[in-house]
């Protein structure tokens, strides 16, 4: 059975602590190619990670006190789904106004996945270990 505190539980939690917080190393590499590749000016390229930013913290509040009643492991596998697909839909378009709606909910699902994440995490045996854990693949990841 895979637990968090079995290798293969650890590793699927780096993985998916990984692929939550990648914005925040990818940041402003993410805005600049949105000024660069898309002709956005600051303002548009910043607002649209800050959508994404929004998304993925309202999803945070409604999804923290509610963590008990789900399957995290649903709601994780479930809100990462989500997010790949409506950024394969946000490579179809280069205008602002069908990106930003889609980053709005790319954050929300994203954000979704992230919150079971944590609330897992949180619920471990030693959650202490557990974040140092998923910080340092994170730090590990933004160093690649």
């Amino acid at each position: 059975m895979i637990t968090t505190e079995s290798k293969r539980g650890v590793l699927a939690l780096m993985a998916a602590h990984c692929a939550g917080m990648l914005d925040l190393v990818a940041l402003p590499v993410w805005v600049g190619t949105l000024m660069a590749s898309y002709a956005f000016d600051p303002q548009q390229a910043g607002g649209l990670a800050t959508l994404f930013l929004i998304g993925a913290s309202c999803a945070s509040v409604f999804c923290a006190p509610r963590f008990t009643r789900h399957v995290p492991r649903r709601m994780v596998v479930g809100g990462f789904g989500v997010a790949a697909v409506v950024f394969m839909l946000a490579t179809l378009t280069r205008t602002f106004t069908t990106l930003a709606p889609l980053h709005l909910a790319g954050g929300l699902a994203a954000g979704i996945a992230l919150s079971f994440t944590h609330g897992t995490i949180g619920r471990a045996a030693n959650p202490h270990r557990l974040v140092g854990l998923v910080g340092f693949a994170l730090g590990v990841v933004g160093r690649v």
